[in-house]
């Protein structure tokens, strides 16, 4: 007799997902639109409280449904771009905006001190997912 047969029917257990395809809409539209939603950039947490789930739930889709991949995807890229496009125009908190260019971006700031007579200050922002250039 085949294996199959012996073991009972498994069920699934627990509360049924609430994902659904049209979701990613509503990420994709918030990752775009931030200010609408009363947010001067996207993040992960305005997004889940725009589609009522939590942080946990939110990078378990991300690894289950490739579609919601891409569009939390989107959002962190444009998280990025604001961020530096609002830094560079001063027009947010430039240690905020450190903060999370570095924790989510993978940014850092580099000073370079060099003496030679004289001291010279130079900074960097930097990837450190990146391989340095020589």
């Amino acid at each position: 007799m085949p294996r199959a047969e012996l073991m009972p029917m498994q069920r699934k257990v627990g509360r049924p997902s609430k994902y659904a395809p049209a979701l990613v809409a509503l990420v994709l539209n918030y990752a775009a639109h931030p200010k609408k939603y009363g947010d001067v950039v996207p993040t992960v947490e305005g997004a889940c409280v725009e589609i009522g789930i939590g942080k946990k739930t939110y990078y378990e889709w991300c690894k289950q449904y490739e579609e919601f991949r891409n569009a939390a995807d989107a959002l962190m890229a444009n998280q990025g771009r604001l961020l530096q496009t609002y830094g560079l125009g001063n027009k947010t908190n430039p240690h905020i905006t450190k903060l999370l260019l570095s924790a989510n971006h993978g940014m850092r700031v580099r000073t370079d001190v060099t003496s030679g007579g004289e001291k010279m200050f130079t900074v960097y922002l930097q990837r450190f997912d990146r391989p340095q250039e020589v």
